[in-house]
């Protein structure tokens, strides 16, 4: 919309829970069994690591369209998956930990 004024963008900082959040589920994508070698096994891990984020208060969408992760204020997305988005969350997260630490800002 024309003449509407946009509302800044404030960037996101990791604190401490969040980064936690995204070591552990590093950790345990570690562990991702071949869904070539066995199918079941991967569709229950997939499972299990979409029953802890929302433990953790994550939400999350996986379909045709894609996945979707949020967790922490931080979203992420792939087009290959939930397990993918995952991955994409946790690289966003230590990314912006990052440029908050050389920028000076605390996590």
């Amino acid at each position: 919309r024309t003449g509407q004024l946009m509302a800044p963008m404030i960037a996101r900082i990791p604190d401490s829970v969040v980064l936690t959040k995204a070591n552990l589920l590093k950790t345990l994508l570690k562990d991702t069994p071949s869904p070539r070698d066995d199918r079941a096994a991967y569709d229950a891990f997939v499972t299990r690591i979409k029953a802890q984020v929302t433990r953790w208060g994550g939400a999350f969408r996986d379909d045709w369209n894609g996945a979707r992760l949020s967790l922490g204020g931080f979203r992420a997305t792939a087009t290959s998956g939930f397990l993918a988005a995952c991955h994409n969350w946790i690289a966003q997260v230590n990314l912006k930990a990052a440029s908050a630490a050389m920028a000076g800002g605390a996590a």
